[in-house]
């Protein structure tokens, strides 16, 4: 057996706008959280959001990491729709990472474009194998 990986390129880069958004579905909370960290860690001035779920398992995690990033706003939502997006302002100029299963990213790629968000402003990785 051979494992390769992690490919791609979901990191923040250089040339991103002064706000990026995330939404950290289940599984999909890791490499956001991770990015939050780096932010933290390399005093990037970006503001940042997070969105993620109210029933998430980390969410002690992601509200202490708020220490950590002070541009950092946290979102706990019941259903992500466009409702949501929208207490954060900017949303439609703002670089968004949408993480997690598949199916979930998806569907939350699809409502962040109904809401205007440009699709080269959009990366998703998904984590297949995960339910």
């Amino acid at each position: 057996m051979s494992i390769n990986g992690p490919y791609g390129m979901f990191t923040i880069s250089q040339g991103i706008p002064s706000q990026v958004i995330m939404v950290g579905d289940d599984i999909g909370i890791t490499p956001c959280m991770s990015m939050i960290l780096y932010a933290a860690e390399e005093q990037l001035s970006n503001r940042m959001a997070l969105f993620f779920s109210k029933n998430s398992p980390y969410k002690n995690n992601i509200e202490s990491v708020k220490n950590e990033n002070r541009n950092l706003e946290i979102i706990p939502y019941e259903q992500f729709n466009q409702n949501v997006i929208k207490k954060v302002t900017d949303y439609q100029k703002s670089a968004w990472y949408v993480a997690g299963t598949p199916g979930k990213t998806e569907e939350i790629r699809s409502t962040i474009l109904k809401s205007g968000v440009p699709q080269n402003n959009i990366k998703v990785e998904e984590f297949a194998g995960y339910q």
